[in-house]
C-alpha cells in the first residue's frame, strides 16, 4: 500500500513546476532557484511561490490534497487506511490515537471509528 504522502507528491510537484514555486532552506538554495525580478511569498516550511501565483497555488494545493484523499480511499478503503496510519503513528506502543486522528482529519473519520479498528487489531505483530 502506498504511503499517504505518495498520493500527494506527484500533484504537488506538478503544481510547483507549473507556477515556478520551489522549496529553499538556505540562501544558496534560494539563489539557485529564484528568478530575477520575481517577488516571492512564503507559504511556510521553505515553500516560496511567485507572488502573482500565490492564490492559484494555494487553491491547487487544496484540490490536490482533496483528490489524493479520494484516490487513497478508492484504492485502499478507509479501514486499511486507518490501520496503516495507526501503525505509522506508533499506536501499538503508545495506545494513543491522537496522532492518528490528526493525520486522518481530511478523511472525515471519527475517533470512535479509529478506536474500534485499533481495538480490533492484533498488535502483537507490530
Amino acid at each position: 500500500m502506498k504511503s499517504r504522502t505518495e498520493y500527494h507528491e506527484s500533484g504537488i510537484t506538478a503544481i510547483l513546476d507549473k507556477y515556478g514555486a520551489f522549496f529553499a532552506f538556505s540562501q544558496g538554495q534560494y539563489n539557485r532557484n529564484a528568478k530575477t525580478g520575481v517577488e516571492y511569498t512564503s507559504f511556510g516550511s521553505g515553500l516560496l511561490v511567485p507572488k502573482p501565483h500565490a492564490e492559484a497555488v494555494a487553491a491547487e494545493l487544496v484540490e490536490n490534497s482533496t483528490n489524493a484523499v479520494k484516490q487513497d480511499i478508492n484504492e485502499n478503503g478507509i479501514t486499511a487506511i486507518i490501520k496503516r496510519e495507526l501503525s505509522n503513528h506508533e499506536y501499538g506502543y503508545t495506545r494513543d490515537i491522537a496522532d492518528t486522528l490528526s493525520v486522518l482529519e481530511p478523511y472525515g473519520v471519527t475517533a470512535q471509528q479509529v478506536q474500534a479498528i485499533a481495538d480490533s487489531m492484533d498488535w502483537s505483530d507490530y
